[in-house]
C-alpha cells in the first residue's frame, strides 16, 4: 500500500519550506511500502526513513526525488486521486486532443483510452506522467480516436520495459478491442517490441459485468450496448471508497442502471449543445448533448457531472457555454475541463 503525503519543511524560523510537495513512504531499514503506525498520526517527525517523491504539483520535475529528512522535519499525510484529462475533444477536433484521461494515486497511473495519434505523448509530457508510471490501461473500444493513440503507449512502454526502465502495463479490454490491438502491433512494431506482448505487455480480455483491479482502483467492466460497435465502460471504487463511472462515448442505456446510478463522479460525452444539434447532428451520429447528459446525471442521482468529448469550435467559451447548459437539467457539480486540466476527486 502506497501513501501520500505533503511535506512542510520548516525552517530555522519556523516557515514552511516547498510547501505542497507530495511523496509516498518507504521504509530504509526495511524496504516495506506499508505505512508505520505513526503514520496514523496527523503530523510526525522523521529520523531515519527515506521517503521519494513526484515533486511539486503543477511543475515539470526530474523523475524521483529522494529525501532524508532531518529529525525536526513535519509532515502531514493524506491521501487522495488525481484526474488528468489528456484530451476532452470528439474523434475529429483539431484545436484539442481527443478524448483520454489518467487516474493516479500514490505513484500508480491508470490510463483510459489514448486518442488517436502519438499527440498522447505529447499530452502525458506535459501533464508530468511518466509513461513507466502507466502500470494500467483500460480501453473503451476500437474507433481510432481512442485506439490509436494506445499503440504509441504500448510501444514506448515495451522500449522501457526491454531496458529495465518500466514494470509492466496491463491492459484491459474487450475481445474486439484485443484483437485490435494485437493485430496493430503485429503489423507495426519491431519483433523486438512484439515479444514484449504477454510479457511486459499483457492483455487482460473482460466480459460484461466483469471485475478487475487496476492498481489501487478496483472496477467491474460493462458493455455501454452502443449501437456503433462493441464498447465497454466501467464502474470503479477509488482508494477512499466514492465512485467514479465511465459510461463511453455514447449515450446512457437504462440497462446499464445498476452500473451507472449513485456515481460520485459521472464522466459522459457531451457532443455538442443541444443548441447547435441542428449544426452538428449529434443523433444521427449516436451521440448526446450537455443538456441530454445532464438530464441523465439527475435521472442516476449523480452528485457530480464530468462533461467531455465535446465539439471544439468554441474552445474558449465551452466550459462556460456546456456548464449554463447542464445546469438547465443538473443541480449538483458541473466540471467541462479544458486539455491537460487535473481535479483531486
Amino acid at each position: 500500500m502506497f501513501l501520500f503525503v505533503r511535506l512542510q519543511f520548516r525552517g530555522a524560523q519556523g516557515k514552511n519550506r516547498e510547501p505542497g510537495l507530495q511523496a509516498f513512504y518507504v521504509s530504509k531499514t526495511t524496504g516495506s511500502r506499508s505505512p508505520p503506525s505513526h503514520l496514523e498520526q496527523t503530523s510526525f517527525s522523521l529520523k531515519k526513513d527515506r521517503y521519494f517523491g513526484i515533486g511539486k504539483p503543477g511543475t515539470r520535475g526530474s523523475g524521483i526525488l529522494t529525501w532524508n529528512p532531518k529529525p525536526s522535519t513535519r509532515f502531514s499525510y493524506f491521501m487522495t486521486t488525481k484526474i488528468t484529462f489528456l484530451g476532452t475533444g470528439n474523434a475529429l477536433v483539431t484545436k484539442c486532443y481527443n478524448t483520454c484521461f489518467a487516474l493516479q494515486y500514490a505513484g500508480d497511473t491508470f490510463l483510459t483510452d489514448a486518442g488517436g495519434g502519438n499527440t498522447i505523448l505529447a499530452q502525458l509530457e506535459k501533464a508530468d506522467i511518466s509513461v513507466s508510471s502507466i502500470r494500467h490501461l483500460f480501453l473503451t473500444h476500437g474507433h481510432t480516436d481512442h485506439i490509436l493513440g494506445v499503440i504509441w503507449v504500448i510501444r514506448l512502454a515495451a522500449s522501457l520495459y526491454t531496458r529495465g526502465k518500466h514494470p509492466g502495463l496491463t491492459i484491459f479490454c474487450h475481445d474486439e478491442c484485443e484483437q485490435k490491438l494485437r493485430a496493430f502491433c503485429q503489423m507495426t512494431l519491431t519483433a523486438k517490441l512484439q515479444a514484449v506482448l504477454d510479457n511486459g505487455i499483457k492483455f487482460v480480455r473482460l466480459t460484461n459485468g466483469e471485475a478487475f483491479q487496476a492498481g489501487p482502483f478496483h472496477a467491474t467492466a460493462f458493455d455501454i450496448l452502443s449501437t456503433k460497435t462493441k464498447q465497454f465502460g466501467y464502474r470503479l471504487i477509488l482508494p477512499d471508497g466514492k465512485i467514479l463511472v465511465c459510461l463511453g462515448d455514447e449515450p446512457y442505456n437504462s440497462a446499464c442502471l445498476a452500473y451507472a446510478k449513485e456515481a460520485d463522479y459521472l464522466l459522459s460525452e457531451a457532443f455538442c449543445l443541444y443548441g447547435e444539434r441542428e449544426k452538428f447532428k449529434p443523433y444521427e451520429k449516436h451521440h448526446s448533448t450537455a443538456l441530454d447528459a445532464a438530464r441523465v446525471a439527475r435521472e442516476l442521482s449523480a452528485k457530480n457531472l464530468i462533461l467531455y468529448h465535446t465539439q471544439d469550435n468554441n474552445l474558449s467559451a465551452r466550459k462556460a457555454l456546456y456548464t449554463a447548459e447542464a445546469k438547465k437539467e443538473f443541480s449538483g457539480a458541473i466540471y467541462v475541463p479544458d486539455d491537460l486540466e487535473s481535479l483531486e476527486i
